[in-house]
């Protein structure tokens, strides 16, 4: 009859949980020939191989995300000085616009005076001509 408790290890005051793994002949051979060489048990070589992977990852994952984070600081870099560059691009394009606008008035302007002095409206006790045709052959037929 099984219990319904499973055991547990208790190593250095820790509760250790088991992992079980098949592997075949040659590979247990050769982890068990390192771990004889490393003066240790299999069990124990196999856990600090295990914990050695996982430290590793840590350390991989730790370096890509500061190497990311760099990245996005240098991106970050570069949009706000590509911001700032559109807001000079921008304030010197409506300078533009407003400088040739008045030119643009002014130049509308002067043309206006000019086209008042070349072409200049009758005063009104000035005759037409058709007028003063009229007036000729009347005098003439008089």
């Amino acid at each position: 009859m099984r219990s319904k408790f499973k055991m547990r290890a208790v190593i250095r005051g820790k509760i250790m949980k088991n992992l079980s793994v098949r592997i075949d002949d040659n590979l247990h051979a050769m982890v068990a020939a390192k771990a004889e060489e490393k003066q240790m048990t299999l069990a124990d070589y196999v856990r600090s191989l295990l914990r050695a992977d996982c430290r590793q990852n840590t350390s991989m994952d730790d370096n890509l995300m500061n190497e990311l984070k760099a990245q996005l600081q240098v991106k970050d870099t570069q949009i706000e000085r590509l911001q700032s560059e559109l807001s000079e691009s921008r304030s010197r394009s409506d300078t533009i616009i407003l400088q040739l606008t008045r030119q643009f008035e002014e130049q509308t302007k002067l043309l206006e005076d000019m086209r008042g002095k070349f072409v200049s409206v009758p005063p009104a006790n000035h005759r037409s001509l058709w007028s003063r045709v009229r007036t000729a052959f009347r005098f003439a037929a008089s």
